[in-house]
């Protein structure tokens, strides 16, 4: 089904009106028109203006430094509970794009590879790094948030 719907704000100099207008179409239904109530300005006093809402969409990058062989990973989550998860390419980069303006919580972690084990047969494992960043994104804005060098 595909369903259309636009806003037109008229006015004149004795005052305003506003027309709602919707239609949709669909393959079992015929189409069909719903009206709100308005107010019939002469055409000759009317203005009419066609309203519409476009949305900057950003983005949230930046790069992680796992060191030599270590993996670095990139969480981000809304305040609608929507989660993203990026793994660090090989040069530690990540990249959230399409992002609306709003709050987003992004957690970016570290952990390094293994160092070899000490000749008395001692093991450690990876050194792991996390850090947690509230960002407020701003429409259109480019936001970058480095971890490590």
């Amino acid at each position: 089904m595909v369903v259309v719907a636009a806003v037109v704000v008229a006015s004149c100099s004795s005052g305003a009106a506003v027309h709602v207008a919707a239609s949709s179409t669909s393959s079992t239904l015929p189409p069909t028109t719903s009206t709100a109530p308005t107010t019939t300005l002469p055409p000759t006093t009317a203005k009419a203006t066609v309203l519409a809402a476009k949305v900057q969409l950003g983005s949230i990058f930046g790069s992680i430094d796992a060191g030599a062989g270590g993996k670095g990973s990139a969480d981000l989550q809304d305040d609608h509970g929507h989660r993203w998860h990026r793994d660090a390419d090989a040069n530690g980069a990540y990249r959230f794009d399409g992002l609306a303006p709003g709050h987003y919580v992004l957690t970016l972690g570290a952990s390094s590879a293994p160092p070899p084990c000490s000749p008395q047969g001692t093991c450690l494992g990876p050194a792991s790094h996390f850090t947690r960043q509230d960002i407020q994104l701003a429409a259109g804005e480019n936001h970058r948030a480095d971890l490590g060098s």
